[in-house]
C-alpha cells in the first residue's frame, strides 16, 4: 500500500490536487465505488461529488457512496437508519427524561437528520450539559481513560460552570451510555468506535482524507484500519499542519499527522494564491513560535495586502458587540468578529 501526503499552505491548491487525482483514477477505469474520500464537513463532500458529476455526467450522486464525512461513511457501513442516531427525536427524548440537561445551541432540528449528511456539530460551552458532553466526547476521541481526561480537563479548561463536578460528569456519562444501549442507537463517537470494533471497512482501492491535520486519534484509528483491511492500493492525506485548529476540542493528533508525513511519499505545495504578503508575514511570525512545527517553504500571493489587529478581549465591550447577526445593528462597535469554530468564539468571549 502506498502512503501519499499532500502538504501545502492555505490556498495552495490541495483541493485541486485531490480533484485532479480522483479524475485521473476515473479516466483510467477506476469505478466511483472503489474510491473513498473523507472530508471534514458535509459541504466539502457535496462539492467534491458535484464537481465529479459535472466532469463525468454518466455518474450520479449515489455512485460516490464513499465520499463524505467519516461519520456518514461509518453509518453507511453499519447500515443504520436515522432513528438509530442520537440526534433529533432521540436527543429530545433524552433531554425530556433528564430535564436538567439542556444544550446550547439547541441541537434539535425541525427536520430529522439526513443519515448521509452526518457530521460533528460543535457546541457553545455555556451550560453544564455542554461541558459534560465535551468532556465525554474529547475523552473518547483521544482514546484515553476517564482519569487522563480529568487531568487534561483540570489543567486546560477555564470558565467551568459551578454545576460541573466529577460526580456529575460520571452520572451524565453513565446515563447517556445506558440510554444509547436501551434505544440501540449511536452517538457520533459510537459510530466510529463500533466500526473500529467490528472491523467494518468500505470495499475501496483508494482512500483520500482531506484536512487530515485535524484527525483525532479515533479518526486516525478508523482510517488506518480501512487502509490496511480494504486491500487499499493508495492512502492519501491532504493537510496543512499549521492549520491544526481542533486540538482543544476533538482533539487533533499532531504526532500521528507528522508520522504519516515522514513515512509517505510527499507532494509539497508552496505557493499560496490566497494570502498576500502582509498577512503571510504576521502569520509566519506567530507560527514560527511553535518549535515542533514542520519547517517548510511558503510563498505568499504577489500582493502586499492589508492587516490590522487589536486586542479583542481588552478593547471590545462584549456586552455591546453581539455574536449574532440580529444583534449587530445599532451597536456602537463597527466590527465583525469571525472565528473558525464556536469553541474559539467561546474562549474569545471569556
Amino acid at each position: 500500500m502506498g502512503l501519499i501526503s499532500v502538504v501545502g499552505p492555505p490556498g495552495s491548491g490541495k483541493t485541486a490536487w485531490l480533484m485532479n487525482d480522483i479524475q485521473e483514477k476515473l479516466r483510467g477505469g477506476v469505478r466511483p465505488h472503489e474510491i473513498a474520500a473523507v472530508t471534514f464537513t458535509r459541504a466539502a463532500a457535496s462539492e467534491i461529488r458535484r464537481r465529479l458529476i459535472q466532469r463525468f455526467p454518466e455518474y450520479r450522486n449515489e455512485d460516490f457512496q464513499w465520499v463524505g464525512t467519516v461519520h456518514s461513511i461509518c453509518s453507511r457501513l453499519l447500515q443504520l437508519k436515522p432513528v438509530n442516531i442520537f440526534v433529533d427525536s432521540l436527543l429530545r427524548e433524552f433531554c425530556a427524561r433528564y430535564p436538567a440537561y439542556t444544550f446550547s445551541p439547541d441541537p434539535v432540528h425541525e427536520e430529522e437528520s439526513d443519515l448521509g449528511e452526518i457530521e460533528v456539530h460543535e457546541a457553545m460551552l455555556r451550560t453544564p450539559a455542554d461541558w459534560f458532553e465535551h468532556f465525554d466526547s474529547r475523552r473518547r476521541n483521544a482514546r484515553i481513560s476517564f482519569d487522563m481526561q480529568l487531568k487534561y480537563f483540570s489543567e486546560n479548561s477555564h470558565g467551568l460552570p459551578l454545576e460541573w463536578s466529577v460526580e456529575m460528569q460520571e452520572q451524565y456519562s453513565d446515563r447517556k451510555a445506558a440510554f444509547l444501549q436501551e434505544k440501540q442507537c449511536f452517538d457520533f463517537n459510537g459510530l466510529l468506535e463500533t466500526v473500529l470494533l467490528q472491523r467494518r471497512c468500505p470495499p475501496v482501492h483508494y482512500i483520500y482524507c482531506d484536512e487530515a491535520q485535524d484527525n483525532s486519534p479515533l479518526v486516525w484509528a478508523v482510517l488506518k484500519m480501512w487502509a490496511h483491511e480494504s486491500g487499499c492500493l493508495d492512502f492519501t492525506c491532504l493537510m496543512d499542519p499549521d492549520q491544526c485548529i481542533y486540538d482543544p476540542f476533538l482533539p487533533a493528533d499532531q504526532p500521528q499527522t507528522m508520522d504519516f508525513i515522514d513515512r509517505s511519499q510527499k507532494f509539497q505545495l508552496i505557493q499560496s494564491y490566497r494570502l498576500p504578503r502582509r498577512v503571510h508575514e504576521i502569520s509566519e511570525a506567530w507560527i514560527r513560535q511553535n518549535k515542533r512545527r514542520m519547517d517548510r517553504p511558503f510563498l505568499p500571493r504577489d500582493q502586499d495586502g492589508l492587516a490590522r489587529g487589536f486586542r479583542l478581549r481588552e478593547e471590545l465591550d462584549w456586552d455591546d458587540l453581539a455574536f449574532h447577526p440580529e444583534g449587530y445593528e445599532g451597536s456602537r462597535w463597527k466590527a465583525f468578529v469571525l472565528s473558525r469554530t464556536r469553541w474559539q468564539a467561546t474562549l474569545m468571549k471569556q
